[in-house]
Parts: C-alpha cells; structure tokens; sequence
C-alpha cells in the first residue's frame, strides 16, 4: 500500500497533467494566433497548477506532513480538478460575446503624440502623488520599514482610495509603452521623448512599490510589459524570452532575500542596515522565506474547506456583490463588510497567523466560502464565460495601443481574481478600467478633434 506522500504526489502530477490537457484543448487549433495562447485561461492555468500541483510537491521535498493534512489536500486536489474542468467549459462555451461587445473601442483615429504625452503625464502624476500620500499615511517609508513584521497595523479606513490612485501610475506606465512600441511612433519622437519619459514613469511607478514588500506588485509592471509587446509585435524571440526570465528569476530571488532580512531582523532602521544584511545573508533558499510559502495556497484552502461552515458561516455571495462597492471608502461607510481576505485571517486563521499581510483565498476558496462545494463548480463557470469574453474583445478589436492596454488589464483583473480576493482585486481594477476607458475616450476623441481641424485647415487654404 502506497504512503500519503506518494500517494499525493502520484495525484498532484496527475492533477497537473489534467490541467494541461484542459488548457490546451480550450485552445484548440495550435495554429491560431498569438492571443489564444496569452489568454486569460492560460494565466489561470499556469497559476493554479503552480500553486496547487507543483508548489506542494516541492514542499514536499523539504518537509515530512502527516496523513491527515496530505488527505485534505488530496480533497482539495480533486475538488479543484472538477472546478477547473467546469472553468474550461465555461472558456469553450463561446458565450462570451455578451461581454466582449461591451467594452468600448478606439480604432478609428491615430492617436496624436501630444495628447498620449499629456495623458501619460497626468495619470504619472496622479500615481506618484498616490504613493506620496500613502507613505505619510503609513508613517512614512522608516516608520513601515521599521515595522515591516506589523504592516498591517499601518493600514486604515483611508488605504483605499489611495491604492487606487496609486495604481494610476502603473496605467501611464503601459500606456506610454503600448504607444511607444511601434518603431513608426519612436521614428517620429525620436529615442530621447520616448524611451526618456518611458524611463521617468517607469521609475516613478517602480521605485515606490519596493518598500512594500510585495513581489508580484514589483513582476506586475514587468508582465504588463512583455504582454503589450506580444499583441502589438506578435512575435517574441526565444532568446529574448529566456534572457528576460532569467533577470526576472534573479530579481525575485534578490527582492525575496531583502524582504525576508527586514522581516527575520523584526523591521530594518536604515537603508545601511539593510545593505549589511544582505551582503551576509547566507543565499540558502530554504532560508529566505521563499520556502515556507509553497504549502500556503493548498493549506489555506483546505483550511476554508475545514472550517466553512463549520466555523464560519457561507457569504452567500456578499464577497461578489461587495466588489462593487469598494469605491464606497469606509470613511463614509464605517459598518462596509469585510471581504473573504479578512474574514479568512481574522476568523479562520485567528491566532494561528502571525504573517504581514492578509491571507488571500483565491478564486477557489472564495467561491466555497461564499456558496460551499457547488461554488467551486459554478463561479469557476462564470468566470470562465467572463475571461472568453476578455479573450474575443483582444482578437476582435483592431490591433491598436489602446485594445493591447485595455487587454492587459483584463488579464491583470484575471489573476488578481484567480491569486486574490474578488472585493480589493474588483474593486480597484475597476477604478483602473473606468480611468483607462476615460483617457482612451479623450486621447481618441482630442486626436480626432485634431485630425478634422487639419483637414478643415487644409480644406479652407
């Protein structure tokens, strides 16, 4: 008879091949373009099998867990499988058209230098003065960094708006790039414009967002990236995309090192202190705090799946309905609910986590928190026929900056949902979509006003 261990491993690969039978099935035929394989079913599917097939196994090798945990985890395994499935039929169903035809477009016009620089311009700085902001209501960068271990203490009622308007620098960021991208529009502001205010945003945005101790926030910007490249060049070179992982792997080795020595040292007191740690930090991955996250995704939803409705009570949806009213700051409205990320770490976990950030349920364990094992099924669903709707706006629409960035964030807005919770994720990618359909709107609308002015210009000479 086999033991736990292998049993779960056996299963773990197994679950790992189902998913990527499933994913690459949704995509069918493997001569389509580009945008079926960066879709929003290949991000989930990456995700949840690193998370909950690859991550455990690794874990695995570092640490012997008792029977009872590995068969909780195997229930989590196969209740993610027949989720996962019901994602895919959902994907396949081509019942995104509803969605797709719904979000605007902005193909008509080229858009004129001048306004794209104003835009950039504004949003950046809105981005920045959100980090500036933040900072003071924090403390300051010293006072977070000192209690790097307690961050969470630091957030309050009045965080939310500022995230928010924080996140505006990232929008400048991809929309500059998505602009800049094309060699006919850098021919004609030359490199000094494009690549200079590409630099300046990308630093106003990037350097802000180190002290925060969050790796995916520092990737983000990187992934944006990289994926506006693909749907505007529709190409990639091997060499380019192994080179590029490569300085992306080592940067989030490095960046977990540092964040690990301001936590194990209890917050750091100055930047020296930290240079000093690091250059004596002994390298050892089993060490740097990467480790000990391999198990979190699988031991916290097998936690949920312990515990609701044992402990807690079903939403019944209200986390969903709740992502729509993150606008509402609680400021105003001091009795708001709280999300499933909350309500995972203060009732759940209560005194049995000590980390620095709140616990994130997932896509998965949110949908059982709000509706039990028959929400693993049906919002895996819904959301399936949502991110097929993402996926037919990005190939129906012309190729154009605007739909490359609008898309971008629709695969953001997908793993936020997938890795997080749907209140913050929802709520503040909300706000980044009705700020990029606004400035869209205008940069089309200004271009265009332009456009007929020149040709009236030249009609009347």
């Amino acid at each position: 008879m086999l033991e736990s261990t292998d049993t779960f491993s056996i299963i773990a690969v197994a679950f790992i091949g189902i998913c990527s039978i499933l994913t690459l099935a949704s995509i069918g035929d493997f001569k389509r373009k580009l945008l079926d394989f960066v879709s929003p079913i290949v991000f989930v599917a990456g995700w949840t099998i690193l998370d909950f097939g690859v991550a455990p196994l690794l874990r695995l090798r570092q640490a012997a867990y008792d029977p009872e945990t590995l068969h909780q985890w195997i229930s989590v395994l196969v209740w993610i499988s027949l989720g996962f499935a019901a994602l895919i039929v959902g994907y396949t169903l081509d019942l995104g058209d509803f969605f797709a035809a719904r979000f605007p477009r902005y193909e008509k016009y080229e858009w004129q230098p001048r306004f794209v620089i104003a835009a950039s311009l504004i949003l950046g700085a809105l981005g920045f003065a959100g980090n500036v902001l933040f900072y003071q209501a924090v403390g300051g960068v010293q006072n977070y960094l000192s209690n790097f271990n307690n961050r969470i203490l630091l957030w309050n009622k009045n965080i939310g708006p500022l995230l928010a308007l924080r996140d505006m620098g990232l929008l400048a960021v991809i929309l500059w790039y998505g602009y800049i991208v094309r060699p006919h529009i850098r021919r004609r502001l030359g490199g000094l414009v494009t690549w200079g205010l590409f630099a300046v945003l990308l630093a106003a945005n990037l350097i802000p967002q180190l002290p925060l101790g969050s790796r995916t926030g520092v990737l983000r910007v990187f992934i944006d990236i990289a994926v506006i490249y693909h749907i505007l060049k529709r190409r990639i070179k091997f060499w380019e995309f192994v080179g590029i992982g490569i300085l992306l792997a080592g940067f989030v080795y490095a960046y977990g090192e540092m964040r690990f020595i301001v936590s194990r040292s209890h917050g750091i007191r100055s930047t020296q202190e930290l240079i000093d740690d690091l250059s004596e930090s002994t390298s050892n991955v089993s060490e740097s705090g990467i480790a000990h996250e391999y198990d979190q995704y699988m031991s916290v939803l097998a936690r949920i799946m312990d515990g609701v409705p044992n402990e807690v009570n079903y939403l019944h949806g209200s986390t969903y309905l709740l992502g729509f009213a993150y606008v509402v700051p609680r400021a105003i409205w001091s009795d708001k609910p709280p999300s499933a990320a909350v309500i995972l770490t203060d009732q759940l976990f209560a005194g049995s986590y000590s980390g620095t950030s709140y616990l994130t349920p997932t896509m998965w364990g949110e949908a059982f928190m709000n509706f039990g094992y028959l929400g693993i099924i049906i919002i895996p669903f819904a959301f399936g026929v949502l991110f097929k709707g993402f996926n037919l706006y990005a190939k129906t629409s012309p190729v154009s900056p605007a739909q490359a960035v609008i898309y971008t964030i629709m695969l953001r807005w997908t793993d936020g949902v997938v890795l997080g919770d749907f209140v913050n994720v929802n709520g503040l990618l909300m706000i980044q979509f009705i700020a990029l359909f606004l400035t869209c709107g205008l940069v089309s609308r200004a271009s265009r006003v332009s456009l007929q002015a020149r040709r009236f210009r030249r009609f009347a000479a």
